[in-house]
C-alpha cells in the first residue's frame, strides 16, 4: 500500500474483521477479531512497548489496529507488522 500507515488508517479506520472460531486442545471454541483504528491501537499499547518495537524491527511503527491479544503496528511503507501485547 502506498502513504504509510496514515493512508491506512484513513482507509480502513473503523474496519472490524470478525475471524472464524478456533476449538483449543480442550475442545473450547473461542472467537476473535481485528480492528482497524489508531484510536484503539494507542489506547493498548503503553509507550515504552512501542519502543521497544520499532527498536527491535529497526524501522519507526505506528499503532493502527489490535485484536484481543495483538496491537498491529505499520512501518511508513505500510507493511502490517504484528507483536504481541506483553512481550
Amino acid at each position: 500500500m502506498i502513504g504509510g500507515p496514515t493512508a491506512l488508517v484513513r482507509e480502513f479506520d473503523g474496519l472490524t474483521v470478525t475471524h472464524p472460531p478456533f476449538v483449543d486442545v480442550g475442545e473450547v471454541r473461542h472467537f476473535d477479531h481485528t480492528g482497524f483504528g489508531a484510536v484503539g491501537a494507542v489506547a493498548g499499547l503503553s509507550s515504552r512497548m512501542y519502543r521497544e518495537y520499532s527498536t527491535l524491527a529497526g524501522v519507526d511503527l505506528y499503532p493502527v489496529g489490535e485484536d484481543s491479544l495483538m496491537g498491529i503496528l505499520a512501518s511508513a511503507p505500510a507493511a502490517i507488522r504484528e507483536q504481541c501485547r506483553g512481550a
